[in-house]
């Protein structure tokens, strides 16, 4: 791989980057403030997920897989979260959205059931299909897609 890079860097001259010629703290100082709120507690978690935030959301559903869910409704938006993208051919997403399965799976109750069978079956995604178990207990009521508004919840705590 790195023979390939080393292939395609142009062949003229051109000026190297000098280690120390960035002052980042200068850049830091002046910095435009950030938009995004600062929040804590579940309200990040759910503006994490609303504003999809691949890292954090990654991370949670990680957590969740081993631990379970913590709430039906940071579970309820990261369904929505899901439920929006699964069938997404956006490929940095596709790790993501397979750890979000598997921390679906985990609620005792099968609330995510239909969702997580559909997402098995009919995900252009390889990993969610591998990750989605085929089966999962559960009478319901089941998570309906549309049921939480990933667009209200940014709204509301920008």
């Amino acid at each position: 791989m790195q023979k390939k890079s080393l292939k395609r860097l142009p062949s003229d001259s051109t000026e190297q980057f000098v280690i120390g010629s960035v002052d980042l703290s200068n850049l830091q100082k002046n910095a435009p403030k950030s938009d995004i709120p600062s929040l804590k507690g579940d309200d990040k978690v759910l503006f994490d997920i609303a504003s999809e935030n691949l890292t954090e959301i990654k991370l949670l559903a990680q957590q969740y897989t081993s631990k379970g869910l913590p709430s039906k409704k940071i579970a309820d938006t990261l369904a929505e979260y899901f439920a929006q993208n699964y069938k997404t051919s956006e490929q940095h997403k596709f790790d993501t959205l397979a750890w979000v399965c598997k921390g679906l799976a985990t609620d005792a109750t099968g609330r995510y059931k239909t969702l997580i069978e559909d997402a098995e079956e009919n995900s252009p995604i390889r990993a969610v299909r591998k990750h989605c178990p085929d089966e999962i207990d559960g009478n319901g009521p089941y998570y309906k897609a549309g049921d939480v508004d990933l667009a209200a919840i940014i709204k509301q705590l920008k």
